[in-house]
């Protein structure tokens, strides 16, 4: 059998979801706007390793049994560096796909926080921490605390990424 939900139920939970997103996501500006920059920053690298590896790649050729002529490296070189001398078409895609990533999450965690069961009333979101790679901020109302911390991993080998964890406690 299954429960079903009055519309009044699905009224609430959007109001919750709604007001949640907008507190979560104003107090989480600055974080976002760190892993958008580390996010595009990181592709940009990632495409100009490529042409330096195409170039060691041209003065190290060495012939396989299957090979007959060298690769026309100067071609891929050339049409890599005219896809990276489009920076700002670049840039534009690149905080496209951040940002993408980045709304995907944080409505994960509003889901994961409505599910907690908060109310519209007294409802409150506060920063806690920023501290390097780790954030964290509390969300609560009268009846709930919620701590939501942010693990953020950024380096030059895996493209920027983090995760969201959230602990509950009644008061």
């Amino acid at each position: 059998m299954t429960a079903t939900i009055s519309k009044a139920q699905l009224k609430k939970e959007k109001e919750i979801n709604t007001r949640l997103y907008s507190l979560v996501s104003s107090t989480i500006v600055d974080f976002k706007d760190s892993f958008l920059e580390s996010f595009i920053n990181f592709r940009i690298k990632e495409i100009e390793s490529s042409i330096l590896k195409l170039q060691d790649n041209k003065i190290n050729w060495i012939p396989t049994r299957y090979e007959k002529s060298m690769p026309d490296f100067d071609t891929y070189i050339s049409r890599i560096e005219k896809k990276l001398s489009n920076k700002n078409i670049l840039v534009l895609e690149f905080i496209t796909e951040a940002d993408k990533n980045f709304e995907s999450k944080l409505n994960s965690l509003v889901s994961k926080l409505v599910e907690y069961k908060f109310t519209t009333r007294y409802l409150s979101v506060k920063k806690i921490s920023n501290a390097g790679s780790e954030f964290s901020f509390l969300v609560s109302n009268q009846e709930i605390e919620v701590e939501a911390r942010v693990i953020f991993a950024c380096g030059d080998i895996n493209v920027p990424h983090y995760r969201f964890i959230t602990t509950k406690r009644n008061l």
